[in-house]
């Protein structure tokens, strides 16, 4: 005798509605997860996060990719946000190619904006730089390198395939588990430029309130992850790792 798969409904506030139809543990049948997202045309009111889950956004500087994203979480109600970036030092846009400027992680957005505009101020206008960090001195006092930090996340977003591994060399080589609480890095690959940028601050809102509309995370992720792939048209990355 065959048994109906149950089925498990998760309204999302971005006003998705999500049926993840799984078979019984029991049955080994192909397709055993059927997935479904129909768009309500009635947005829900809630505006707060379910689960007030602590999420991070990472890229190479603290810059563009994981400040966009960070501002835009909180701007979409999420309250505890913090973003990183995993390279040696900070570099941003020069003369040319081959002369960036670099930071050490930890210097003011502000002294970089007056750095840059005395040394070139319509050039650093024109090529946005100047608007980025005005964006981020207005968020933060300037940007943190993820190997340094010490607080506890519940997700990590990061926003390109190296970014991601050394978020995992780190876990690997320096964050030895003692709680053993999970972590799940996600990485959503986004070109860094000013425009894709935005573009992939509004698919990582996208994805975290999914997220955070989950109340076990370890059992539905890989469900929430496949649904929001489809539908965003988006191939992600992600490890689950421990605290």
């Amino acid at each position: 005798m065959l048994r109906r798969p149950s089925a498990k409904t998760i309204t999302g506030r971005t006003g998705f509605l999500i049926n993840l139809t799984k078979c019984p543990p029991a049955e080994n049948c192909v397709g055993c997860l059927r997935r479904r997202v129909l768009v309500f045309v009635f947005v829900s009111s809630c505006a707060m996060p379910k689960y007030q889950r602590r999420f991070s956004t990472v890229c190479a500087s603290n810059q563009n990719r994981s400040m966009a994203a960070h501002l835009a979480l909180l701007e979409a109600g999420f309250a505890h946000v913090q973003s990183y970036g995993t390279g040696r030092t900070v570099k941003l846009p020069g003369p040319s190619v081959d002369k960036p400027n670099e930071y050490a992680f930890g210097t003011p957005y502000n002294v970089m904006y007056e750095d840059l505009k005395a040394q070139n101020e319509a050039l650093y206008q024109q090529n946005g730089v100047l608007r980025m960090l005005d964006r981020n001195r207005n968020l933060k006092k300037g940007p943190e390198r993820w190997q340094e930090n010490f607080l506890r996340h519940d997700i990590v977003v990061t926003f390109e395939d190296r970014v991601f591994n050394a978020v995992l060399d780190d876990f690997a080589t320096k964050r030895q588990p003692t709680l053993y609480e999970p972590v799940y890095i996600i990485n959503l690959e986004v070109k860094d430029t000013h425009e894709q940028a935005q573009s992939g601050a509004r698919l990582a809102v996208d994805l975290c309130e999914l997220l955070d509309e989950v109340q076990d995370l370890d059992e539905e992720i890989e469900s929430i992850l496949e649904i929001f792939e489809e539908q965003s048209n988006q191939s992600l990355c992600y490890l689950p790792q421990y605290y």
